[in-house]
């Protein structure tokens, strides 16, 4: 069986998210593919794997993170095997989008 730890992602309005996921219990062969997905912000992110960490990887950029409105939404995991099934391995985990609050001249005012 498939195991994840839940945890919470924290984004700040406007800057990039990078977050790394291990799946524990698994062999890798047997995926297909894995999507982080939160309807409230619209989001829907194949993790892409990477073969020198042995982890799935999930990425935001500033220009995405910009869209979102600032509060709490639910996200999921949920992979996709070889074999077609389905399984959702992280359910109703959290999401918080904060406000920028200070700015870097040159930077956040591009």
């Amino acid at each position: 069986m498939a195991c994840l730890k839940s945890f919470q992602i924290n984004i700040i309005k406007g800057d990039s998210v990078q977050k790394n996921v291990v799946l524990v219990n698994i062999d890798k062969d047997l995926i297909d593919s894995i999507y982080l997905s939160c309807n409230e912000l619209n989001i829907s992110k194949e993790l892409t794997y990477n073969s020198e960490t042995k982890k799935y990887e999930f990425y935001l950029s500033p220009q995405e993170t910009a869209q979102f409105e600032v509060g709490q939404s639910d996200y999921d995991i949920t992979i996709k095997f070889v074999d077609n099934n389905i399984k959702t391995v992280v359910y109703k985990s959290t999401i918080y989008v904060y406000p920028k609050t200070n700015v870097v001249e040159g930077i956040n005012n591009e």
